[in-house]
């Protein structure tokens, strides 16, 4: 069982489906009462969403070039 003061340091392990099925259950049922926690949730979902839709992109072939001679510069 985590104690209540640790239990708002969980939201990104939560997030990101690291916390133990046991920790997760008890985090699930902290957010139905604990705003600040939902919101912080809510807000790291969204961060979650936005890097998933920008990795799927592919990227601009001008940065890619550069990176490349970058690289290649360095090698």
């Amino acid at each position: 069982m985590v104690r209540i003061r640790d239990v708002h340091s969980l939201a990104a392990a939560f997030v990101l489906n690291a916390l133990p099925e046991d920790e997760c259950a008890e985090f699930e049922a902290h957010l139905a009462h604990c705003p600040l926690c939902g919101d912080e949730v809510d807000g790291m979902w969204a961060a979650v969403a936005h890097l998933i839709q920008a990795l799927a992109r592919d990227p601009d072939p001008a940065i890619r070039a550069r990176l490349v001679s970058r690289l290649a510069d360095r090698a």
